[in-house]
């Protein structure tokens, strides 16, 4: 995304419109098409990293919402970072991962509801100040990484394209 900058009413907006593409989807209950990923996959994988969004804006570890602790995470590549998500998910009934899907992304709405435009523009390490090296760039970013960017490749993926 080439913006620099974003209101709160526009990132809600996009993550609303995107989230209930990505919702209509899975409720065909679409497998990836290669069948690696079923939608419970999915959608352990969205909340997993939509909590790591919620934990950024609260001041809390954000790697425990994927189940690592720092250094794993900083240890590990994106694929195994992602693989550990869906492994640790796949014993849990899809009714509980759908619970916890929709719960994350309850409280994250919530979350961003209370913020203003110019909370979204300060910076990662603002809000992660214990996350070392310090990052300048605003929060909003990781917000949309982890919520409607993340929903448009998923959805994107599903369907049988790359992104």
């Amino acid at each position: 995304m080439a913006e620099s900058k974003i209101t709160v009413a526009e990132l809600l907006s996009r993550i609303r419109e995107s989230r209930w593409q990505l919702d209509a989807l899975l409720a065909s209950n679409p497998a990836t098409p290669d069948g690696a990923w079923t939608s419970k996959d999915h959608m352990a994988h969205i909340a997993a990293w939509e909590g790591s969004a919620l934990a950024l804006l609260n001041g809390q570890p954000r790697m425990g919402h994927v189940g690592l602790d720092t250094k794993a995470y900083r240890t590990l590549g994106e694929d195994a970072i992602n693989e550990h998500i869906r492994t640790r998910f796949a014993g849990n009934p899809e009714a509980e991962v759908r619970a916890q899907y929709d719960a994350v992304y309850t409280a994250l709405i919530a979350r961003l509801e209370t913020m203003s435009d110019d909370d979204l523009k300060l910076s990662y390490s603002h809000y992660q100040p214990n996350d070392p090296p310090y990052n300048p760039r605003p929060v909003w970013h990781w917000i949309a990484g982890n919520t409607y960017e993340h929903y448009a490749e998923h959805t994107g993926i599903m369907r049988g394209g790359t992104s």
